[in-house]
């Protein structure tokens, strides 16, 4: 069994303050220790621009991928391309929504984890 289950996320990301939360950035430029949940689970660019994945990152999401695909009627995994070339994920679009989801990235993330 996975040492990251739900249970680690929660716990992981409920202690993360709100302000080293960010969207549309695994980094924020301005400041190294604001991270989206990715960067938070230690994901970085590759030269080519690709993520380069951790096994936590993987398996969260592997663990987000149902309630991606309730959203979006699709699950995403780190290999797909969407139509502007962005690799899709089923963490960064879920950290990232604010149309079909409220509040903020830590608060969206929590939320999908509780509902699994």
């Amino acid at each position: 069994m996975s040492e990251f289950t739900k249970e680690y996320f929660i716990k992981k990301f409920k202690a993360i303050p709100n302000e080293l939360w960010t969207i549309a950035d695994l980094t924020k430029p301005t400041n190294g220790e604001c991270h989206c949940a990715l960067g938070h689970c230690g994901v970085t660019y590759t030269p080519e621009n690709t993520y380069l994945y951790t096994d936590e990152a993987k398996a969260l999401s592997d663990l987000l991928a149902d309630y991606h695909f309730k959203l979006y009627g699709f699950k995403a995994d780190e290999q797909q391309q969407n139509a502007n070339g962005c690799q899709e994920d089923n963490v960064w679009r879920i950290n990232d929504e604010t149309i079909k989801l409220s509040g903020t990235p830590k608060s969206r993330i929590l939320t999908a984890l509780k509902s699994i």
